[in-house]
């Protein structure tokens, strides 16, 4: 069974890591060259936050992203959807199939049966705890 790497957006560490990135790159271009020494030393940090941030993308082939606003999942190398919350008109999860119908009419199958049991779970409870009753529907 395959394996997801699930990574809420909005949490404590992927916060701290974006906003001390911007404050080392503000610091660089504010204060540049009278640092010396320093700004080669701030640009490297810099570069390391924003490796270990987006690295994981790469390293691992399947990830689902989310926060409040919507979701990203991405099963296969490239080929990934972003679909906020408020656009999602029907989901249903039927025999290890996820069907997302957004309200324009477009619609992703996300074939299931490959992933591990307790990660699509947790799939299924982000989608519980972010779309009503009236919305997802478990057949």
């Amino acid at each position: 069974m395959k394996r997801i790497l699930f990574d809420r957006l909005d949490n404590w560490f992927n916060t701290s890591i974006v906003f001390t990135s911007i404050a080392l790159l503000f610091t660089s271009a504010t204060f540049g060259e009278r640092l010396g020494v320093y700004e080669i030393i701030i640009d490297r940090a810099f570069f390391i936050l924003q490796l270990i941030y987006f690295g994981k993308f790469f390293i691992f082939k399947r990830t689902i992203n989310w926060n409040k606003a919507g979701i990203n999942i991405r099963l296969k190398w490239f080929k990934d959807a972003h679909i906020p919350f408020s656009d999602i008109a029907r989901c249903t999860y039927n025999n290890e199939t996820l069907e997302i119908i957004k309200s324009n009419g477009k619609t992703y199958n996300f074939d299931l049966s490959k992933i591990h049991n307790q990660d699509q779970e947790k799939l299924i409870a982000i989608f519980k705890g972010r779309l009503p009753n009236a919305q997802f529907h478990i057949i």
